[in-house]
């Protein structure tokens, strides 16, 4: 049996995106608050956006409430700094604005799931796919949801962090195959090294929009031991061609 465990942000949908309209809203409120003492919005989307990568160093990922909660933290601070009582409803409103993000509507990449699709429906060798995300675990349910992509994996895990016991544990649980297991994902510090030194093959996809959020945690990259279990595609849609590159046997012609 062949196991696809994949990624679900930035992997099969693109996530960072996402982000960037709340953020515009949230920091829109506070200068409409605060007026002429206010910093422009770059200024305070790059204050939030420090509190989130110390978040996601902390615990891994940003916490549904964490997300617009950090944009309530700058107002305060804000407000401190000019001498400023801060207003509870415009707290709120900051709140309310981010906390929208969580509800809507998800796009999955394209060509994502016409290849889900024929994974799903391949007869060349026997496959189960899992996805296996890290998050909140009400936020990537819906997430998931929402684009209807459960229909394509026979397992989901929302698990909080993704480290080397993550997929030791997934390993154990399925009574998987090291050797016949693929790990799928764009993140090399959170999908690809962990999985790596749990004994899994590994394909990275490539996401220029995620690749920020790896820059600011530090630089990595994957150690000369694990190269041979590793392969790095640029679009979803490829992986077809590695799994039957690795897996199809091909006859040799006389």
């Amino acid at each position: 049996m062949i196991t696809i465990l994949c990624d679900l942000d930035d992997t099969l949908i693109p996530n960072a995106y996402s982000y960037f309209q709340p953020q515009l809203n949230m920091a829109g409120i506070i200068i409409m608050d605060l007026g002429y003492q206010s910093p422009n919005p770059e200024t305070i989307i790059g204050r939030a956006t420090k509190l989130q990568v110390e978040e996601i160093a902390r615990v891994g990922f940003i916490a549904k409430h964490n997300f617009p909660l950090s944009y309530v933290d700058v107002y305060k601070q804000l407000c401190e700094e000019i001498g400023r009582v801060p207003n509870i409803k415009v707290e709120s409103a900051i709140f309310m604005a981010g906390i929208k993000y969580f509800l809507q509507n998800y796009i999955v990449y394209p060509g994502v799931l016409d290849t889900l699709y024929k994974l799903k429906t391949q007869q060349k060798y026997p496959l189960q796919m899992i996805i296996v995300t890290r998050g909140d675990n009400d936020v990537q349910q819906y997430k998931i949801d929402n684009t209807e992509l459960g229909q394509y994996f026979e397992h989901i895990e929302i698990v909080a962090t993704k480290n080397k016991q993550t997929y030791l544990d997934i390993i154990t649980k399925y009574n998987l195959q090291p050797e016949n297991t693929i790990m799928i994902g764009d993140s090399l510090r959170n999908d690809i090294i962990p999985a790596l030194e749990a004994g899994l093959y590994c394909v990275q996809v490539s996401a220029e929009d995620a690749t920020d959020w790896e820059k600011s945690l530090g630089a990595i990259s994957v150690s000369e031991d694990y190269k041979h279990r590793f392969y790095s595609i640029k679009n979803f849609t490829e992986i077809i061609d590695y799994l039957d590159k690795k897996f199809v046997p091909h006859t040799v012609g006389c």
